[in-house]
């Protein structure tokens, strides 16, 4: 017989998220970026199960930084997205595949395994012959281009029809129906003068299941008719008692096991047979693989949500030609996306353009308070991060150079400046990212330095945007210092770096927030007076008011 366990070997070292030898292509995100982006609010948008949440998010932070991994991942992305009937029927196969987590951690050592141990294993088995079987039928009909998807064709055709499947199922059938058969024990057991149980043992083994109390009720019946005592009020008092199994130490279950083994045998005997026989067998593999095509499940149904509500999604390409360059067309922040599928926000939600170049490579994002900077700076990060992953992203069309790993410096929470105080906290945070990151990278600035005095922040903020050219990393610096955007021709002069800063300006029409952001010097005072003027607070708004009145 061919070695069922053969391929499971080769199935454990197979993935849907990472081609063959590409395992380790992935920089995991700090904490900090995860919660910046707001990952755990996407997460439990995608699945309301806690479980699944956390598998999702494990593998969404985990940011791949291999053009070869995204572009696998994209390509079973897409063939999951053309094969909608495959979704729904492996959908049935995932369900089973959950019970293989539990029993995936039953102990090896089957000669010292107890009766129950050795059944949770046999149950772990039927329910992996289960998956296979369900994977299959769910395959068969699918003609996969993804090398992802043919790899997964190939591996549970050859477990099912190449490597002794068919001798292994009959196998755990056969003997799982002699334990299957066992339907009930009867239980012998002497009392003392108080009707206090002393000794217990197992009378016989049944086919039968236990019907309810009708012995119990005979014995009291019987001792009614010689006594005077009401013993019919005892036995309304007693109740039908239903045991659940449990992991716990329990003596008398203990003592039940080892009769019940030496009374089952030959039974036993078969049983470890038979696990030892196929003990290689794990169904943990098929758990890893249900929970990565789980992962991308949830991605293509969010994006149909997406689409349903008229913004456009599309799968992001490669750029070939230019390294240094990105462009969104029609872009957003997904999770302002998720806000409006929540009914947490009723707005239409404004769409940008977005390029990197080598001559636009560090934008000083300018504009209005609540005008829209920080989730148009959010955005950028998860755009890129739903690219690298090999999912949807956000706009219409987006040609993307990945990015090796995504650094943010947003406001930190008041507790975590204490001990050096927010500018020092800042500044310690701003050289650990600068160490850290490289021209591959993607840095997203929000309000950095705002709690500082204008003249340090000011000060600070040059010299990093300096240091960004020199480094050349895709950066959106969202700030309040209106002279940082006026300074970027000087600091481009300057510092003759390979890349380039450029003021980008979020606008305001007819003293209203647009949203939309275009390549312009700074408005600086002209913000402010759009808005005194919509409210009614310019000097000449205030000094009519007061005359007439």
């Amino acid at each position: 017989m061919k070695d069922v366990s053969k391929h499971l070997k080769s199935i454990n070292d197979f993935s849907l998220l990472y081609p063959m030898g590409k395992e380790n292509s992935f920089q995991k995100l700090s904490e900090i970026v995860c919660n910046d982006l707001s990952i755990d609010y996407i997460c439990s948008f995608l699945s309301k199960k806690e479980n699944e949440q956390r598998k999702i998010r494990g593998i969404l932070t985990d940011i791949p930084n291999d053009e070869e991994v995204i572009t696998y991942r994209s390509m079973v992305y897409k063939d999951l997205k053309n094969h909608p009937e495959f979704c729904i029927k492996v959908e049935e196969a995932l369900e089973e595949i959950e019970l293989l987590n539990e029993y995936g951690k039953t102990k090896k050592d089957w000669d010292s395994s107890n009766l129950w141990e050795l059944v949770s294993r046999l149950k772990e088995l039927e329910v992996y012959i289960e998956c296979i079987k369900k994977l299959k039928s769910s395959i068969e009909l699918s003609s996969f281009e993804s090398e992802g998807l043919k790899n997964l064709n190939a591996y549970v055709n050859g477990i099912y029809n190449d490597s002794g499947f068919s001798e292994f199922q009959e196998d755990v059938e056969k003997i799982g129906y002699d334990i299957s058969a066992i339907k009930s024990i009867s239980l012998g057991v002497n009392l003392d003068e108080n009707l206090n149980p002393i000794e217990a043992g197992i009378v016989s083994i049944n086919s039968e299941a236990f019907k309810g109390q009708t012995f119990l009720k005979n014995f009291l019946t019987y001792h009614k008719k010689r006594s005077s005592n009401n013993t019919s009020d005892l036995f309304q008092g007693m109740t039908y008692f239903k045991h659940t199994a449990s992991n716990g130490i329990n003596p008398l279950m203990n003592n039940l096991t080892k009769i019940v083994e030496n009374m089952l045998q030959p039974i036993v005997k078969d049983l470890k047979k038979t696990l030892k026989k196929y003990m290689n067998v794990s169904g943990l593999a098929l758990v890893n693989i249900a929970d990565e095509i789980r992962f991308y499940i949830r991605f293509l149904e969010l994006e149909k949500k997406i689409k349903d509500i008229g913004l456009p999604v599309c799968i992001g390409q490669t750029n070939p030609i230019n390294d240094s360059e990105c462009k969104l067309e029609d872009f957003y922040n997904i999770k302002l996306a998720i806000c409006k599928l929540k009914g947490e926000i009723q707005h239409d939600i404004i769409r940008n353009d977005l390029i990197f170049t080598k001559d636009q490579r560090i934008f000083i994002l300018t504009g209005p308070n609540r005008g829209g900077k920080t989730i148009f700076t959010q955005g950028i990060g998860l755009a890129f991060l739903f690219f690298n992953s090999g999912v949807f992203i956000p706009c219409a069309n987006g040609v993307m150079k990945p990015c090796d790993n995504i650094f943010t410096h947003f406001p930190a929470d008041e507790n975590s400046t204490v001990e050096m105080g927010r500018l020092g906290e800042e500044s310690n945070r701003l050289s650990d990212i600068c160490g850290k990151a490289t021209s591959k990278s993607l840095i997203l600035f929000n309000e950095s330095f705002a709690t500082t005095s204008h003249t340090e922040s000011l000060f600070i903020a040059k010299d990093v945007v300096k240091y960004l050219c020199y480094l050349g990393a895709r950066t959106c610096f969202n700030t309040h210092i209106h002279e940082l955007a006026e300074s970027v021709e000087e600091i481009n002069k300057e510092i003759d770096a390979a890349h380039n800063a450029v003021s980008l300006v979020m606008g305001l029409e007819n003293g209203e927030r647009s949203f939309k952001v275009k390549i312009s010097k700074p408005q600086g005072i002209s913000f402010a007076r759009d808005i005194a003027y919509k409210y009614g607070i310019t000097f000449e708004q205030l000094k009519n008011r007061r005359i007439i009145s």
